[in-house]
């Protein structure tokens, strides 16, 4: 399933499960998955916040599972919502 990046008419991002996953290999992911905590709306703007987790490909051909935080931040313009702003924190420990 495909993450949507924007929203129709009048109607805010509804994803189809609190567990939305997705394939974003094109993106060097795999296995990307969105919990979604809550999605809110205040006139011409709306957000959501939840989690997410994925596998990441590593330069040696292994992966390594990465999960953490999200924020998404939607724009009104016309008859669509955009995505203005997203920010994202992993839970992993830095590695040297």
């Amino acid at each position: 399933m495909e993450i949507p990046t924007t929203w129709s008419e009048g109607n805010p991002p509804r994803l189809a499960s609190p567990n939305t996953t997705g394939n974003r290999s094109d993106h060097g992911v795999a296995d990307l998955a969105f919990d979604v905590t809550y999605i809110k709306q205040d006139g011409g703007a709306a957000w959501d916040v939840g989690t997410y987790r994925m596998s990441v490909p590593q330069d040696d051909g292994t992966t390594k599972e990465d999960h953490g935080k999200y924020l998404t931040v939607w724009q009104r313009v016309g008859k669509k919502w955009l995505i203005a702003a997203d920010a994202w924190s992993s839970d992993l420990p830095l590695s040297h």
